[in-house]
């Protein structure tokens, strides 16, 4: 999918969610899940800076997209805003790989605010 085209035109807005990650792998199999799950549908991007640890693999193995760039490219506020760009969705979530969703309903109850425009 291209940057812009995960727009929603009814009432739903579109939510994606990038995990921004370097060696991570080992994180993602308590990451992704309730994320992928989410009743919410969202796209699920794992931003990889070139790890050489099966983190983009084991990513495309549990139903995420991913996205590598360069080690020497990285950076925090560079990494956030290409998965952004990338993910072209109405709200985007930025999350760490050990940051683990409690369950399925949580990109839910986060973004719940947004959407009721509080």
């Amino acid at each position: 999918m291209q940057e812009g085209n995960s727009r929603n035109t009814d009432l739903h807005p579109t939510v994606g969610v990038g995990v921004i990650t370097y060696r991570d792998a080992k994180h993602l199999k308590n990451c992704l899940p309730p994320l992928l799950n989410s009743p919410l549908k969202p796209r699920v991007i794992v931003f990889n800076s070139s790890s050489n640890d099966g983190t983009v693999e084991e990513a495309q193995r549990l139903g995420a997209e991913t996205f590598v760039i360069p080690r020497k490219n990285m950076n925090a506020g560079t990494s956030r805003e290409l998965t952004r760009k990338k993910l072209g969705t109405d709200i985007f979530v930025a999350m760490t790989p050990d940051a683990y969703a409690a369950d399925e309903h949580m990109l839910e109850r986060l973004v719940k605010p947004i959407v009721e425009g509080r």
